[in-house]
């Protein structure tokens, strides 16, 4: 790609303090979370939303769907920053809670939609470019077929952005190597009761290869992100709070980040921009 978005990390934190701080301003006080919350979750995300943004052509005209809406800050800012046609999907519940509102006082098209056993609720060819982040780790079923309504939804030569965990991450490799599992461990009581699994399969490189080719998609780029393993090497996450524990802690930090730096394919995160 020889032209890019190239946006300033604190213009994207800026503009999520505007929303909030217009929302405060007017009294809405129904939030699911704190502001404090919302506020961390931006700040540790907004390196892969940058990048996200990064891969959409510079072009004067596209029209963009959003699966997943989440705060609604990603979609806000590609609407009022470049002018694009955007829209975006998700749960029902999401859709009718605080950021569904916020979504509709923002003038963000938006649909209910349950990719675990719904099309997604679009004509043929309806957008130039889809944003499929942090989703399909998500899912509760194959995500085959989720990737083919997405290619069915795309214009001829259409591009998705694809966000997702790698199973095969350095940070993962350690967590089992210390006997643990890397995702929250959960007491046999709520495996029973099917609780808010999170993230309920995570993918390698090589399987996201596959998937994408299946549901005949062509990988244009594919970028490997260190933003979770940021979490880990930054200082106020704590890979173990006992102060016995410190210098092994320090011996992880230093491990990740410098596996992470010589070698992409371990670290957290997988980025791919594919065409239809």
């Amino acid at each position: 790609m020889s032209k890019r978005h190239n946006v300033d990390r604190q213009e994207y934190l800026d503009f999520e303090e505007k929303i909030i701080q217009d929302e405060l301003s007017k009294g809405f006080a129904d939030r699911p979370d704190s502001v404090e919350v919302e506020r961390e979750y931006i700040t540790n995300h907004s390196y892969r939303h940058l990048k996200t943004i990064e891969f959409i052509p510079p072009k004067d005209k596209l029209r963009i769907l959003n699966i997943g809406t989440g705060h609604g800050v990603l979609e806000y800012f590609i609407k009022k920053k470049f002018g694009y046609t955007v829209e975006t999907i998700d749960i029902k519940d999401e859709v009718e809670g605080y950021y569904g509102k916020r979504m509709k006082r923002l003038n963000i098209p938006q649909k209910a939609c349950d990719l675990n056993r719904e099309a997604l609720p679009y004509k043929d060819g309806s957008f130039d470019v889809v944003i499929f982040s942090e989703v399909l780790e998500h899912l509760l079923v194959s995500p085959l077929k989720p990737l083919l309504e997405i290619n069915r939804i795309l214009v001829e030569g259409g591009l998705l952005i694809l966000v997702t965990p790698n199973v095969a991450s350095f940070s993962h490799i350690i967590f089992l190597i210390c006997g643990r599992h890397f995702m929250p461990e959960y007491p046999m009581v709520m495996l029973t009761t099917m609780p808010d699994l999170k993230h309920t399969r995570e993918y390698t490189i090589r399987e996201m290869k596959s998937l994408l080719s299946t549901a005949k998609f062509k990988i244009d780029t594919l970028y490997m992100s260190r933003y979770q393993d940021r979490f880990w090497i930054d200082k106020k996450y704590t890979l173990m709070k006992n102060p016995v524990l410190v210098p092994l802690r320090n011996l992880f930090r230093a491990l990740i980040s410098t596996v992470t730096i010589i070698f992409p394919r371990f670290r957290s995160t997988i980025i791919i921009r594919a065409r239809k």
